[in-house]
């Protein structure tokens, strides 16, 4: 039996520059990065950028694909970039560990019911 093919991660870095007023639509694309946009200096610190984050990719070994989000962020910043450059962290997917249940002694609060059956079987602690 032929098993499929699990499908490959792929990440891209993304660059959008929102400040040309030349009206000249530069597009840069290159392994893992696109870059859309900006004025021509925007444009080349775009481009500086997304080259030294590869760098720095392979100086470790690894692949986009491949590092978390606080890897990516050590590197971003590794760069120079700032925290406004970088898109936010993600919530953390674990949930958090729920609250013990709380009881209270029955015994020390006013009888409920009058019923003895009531009181004396698994009265004693009971969720509130």
């Amino acid at each position: 039996m032929v098993q499929p093919k699990e499908e490959q991660k792929k990440a891209w870095l993304l660059g959008v520059g929102r400040d040309n007023d030349d009206e000249h639509l530069r597009i840069t694309r290159g392994h893992n990065y696109q870059l859309f946009g900006g004025s021509e200096e925007t444009h080349d610190v775009m481009q500086e950028k997304a080259v030294k984050f590869n760098e720095k990719l392979r100086e470790r070994g690894r692949h986009l694909e491949d590092i978390s989000h606080n890897e990516f962020r050590d590197i971003a910043h590794e760069i120079g970039l700032s925290d406004k450059n970088l898109p936010p962290t993600p919530p953390d997917p674990s949930p958090p560990a729920p609250h013990p249940p709380r009881f209270f002694d029955a015994a020390r609060a006013p009888a409920a019911s009058p019923d003895p059956a009531a009181t004396r079987f698994g009265q004693i602690l009971r969720p509130i």
